[in-house]
């Protein structure tokens, strides 16, 4: 008798121990923890593929730190720049149908010009925005550094800015350097003054966009003040020019 009654609690238990088993085959926790440790390998994923593609959109910005920071222009290639402005100016009215003020043969590449020649066809400017600016400097040991501020938009908010270095190694490309968030972020004049240190200015670039009245909108880089390069759009047609600081300017109409 009592065997049996052994025997049935023995039964009894294995029952139980199945059917907890059964509903617990996968736990809660394992539940929670594997979209948990699946968002972090995203992130991190992300993370790695942002760096890789702000390192490789540097590289194809840069072919060769020399070419661009130690290019001397001659007094004879600044006039050819300046009558190759003037006729790009020329081009663009021809494709976008407007008229700019192109009064002389040979006009700066400038800011202040292009906005200039523009303003009898488009008006005013309506907005200005300043999306990102680059500066390379070269110091006594041989050593080469870049900061970069990037301007990020928001709908909810003010724009925010960050910085970003970057090392210039021995075959002129950039290689990103760490930085603490909250002093990238934002970064006060004293914080990318640090990051200057005593080095000496080789090359400027910043690029921007501005809009006018009837939604045309301009975009361009300056390189050293000289625009290097600008696109216009205005309806279905885009106006573009590249190189407009050199001797060989290349324009499309799209």
């Amino acid at each position: 008798m009592r065997a049996k009654t052994l025997l049935a609690i023995t039964v009894t238990l294995i029952i139980m121990a199945f059917f907890f088993f059964k509903e617990r085959a996968v736990s809660p926790l394992e539940v929670a923890e594997a979209p948990i440790q699946t968002d972090l390998v995203a992130k991190e994923a992300d993370i790695k593929s942002e760096s890789k593609q702000v390192i490789a959109d540097q590289a194809a910005d840069t072919t060769s730190i020399k070419e661009k920071s130690d290019q001397t222009i001659t007094p004879e290639q600044m006039e050819q720049i300046e009558v190759t402005f003037s006729d790009n100016l020329k081009q663009l009215g021809t494709c976008l149908g407007i008229q700019p003020s192109v009064d002389a043969d040979k006009i700066a590449p400038s800011f202040d010009n292009l906005v200039s020649s523009l303003k009898p066809a488009l008006g005013e400017i309506v907005v200005k925005m300043d999306d990102w600016t680059q500066n390379d400097f070269r110091y006594d040991d041989g050593s080469k550094k870049r900061i970069r501020t990037e301007t990020e938009y928001l709908d909810t908010g003010s724009p925010v800015r960050r910085a970003q270095l970057y090392k210039i190694n021995d075959q002129g490309m950039p290689e990103l350097q760490p930085l603490a968030t909250d002093a990238a972020t934002d970064p006060s004049d004293e914080f990318l003054s640090t990051l200057r240190g005593e080095g000496q200015e080789t090359l400027e670039e910043k690029g921007g966009r501005v809009y006018y009245q009837e939604g045309e909108e301009l975009v361009l880089v300056e390189r050293s003040g000289k625009v290097q390069s600008f696109s216009l759009s205005k309806g279905e047609k885009t106006f573009s020019c590249t190189e407009t600081d050199a001797t060989s300017a290349n324009c499309q109409c799209l």
